[in-house]
């Protein structure tokens, strides 16, 4: 039965790939490996007691192998998502969310995306 997670609990999985991937002494784990993996230590710790301890959803972005960007958002049931664009949290998501749907379509400039994101 695990413990009860610190603030802390999840910070060295996104910095070092799992001793269990199955590439890691050649490749790097790939963005979806590691949403998958922290989103299935969250539920071990909502399983076991009944609790969701760590309480908020994240968003988890970054490159994959071809290079274009990734986002997965993670919440804390252990399901995880990926989003071309995506916003949470607050009272305020859901007029993001919606601009980020009428906006982030596709084919935007760095520059407009950028903007869009601040």
């Amino acid at each position: 039965s695990p413990s009860a997670p610190s603030p802390v609990t999840l910070r060295p999985i996104t910095r070092h790939p799992p001793p269990h991937h199955p590439h890691q002494c050649e490749d790097a784990p790939s963005l979806e490996y590691i949403a998958r993996f922290i989103a299935r230590t969250q539920q071990r710790y909502t399983q076991r007691g009944g609790v969701r301890p760590f309480g908020v959803s994240s968003i988890l972005a970054g490159f994959g192998k071809d290079g274009q960007p990734q986002i997965y958002q993670i919440d804390p049931s252990g399901n995880y998502f990926a989003w071309k664009a995506n916003a949470i949290g607050g009272g305020n998501f859901k007029p993001m969310k919606e601009v980020l749907e009428k906006e982030g379509g596709g084919g935007l400039t760095e520059g407009d995306s950028l903007k869009l994101t601040v």
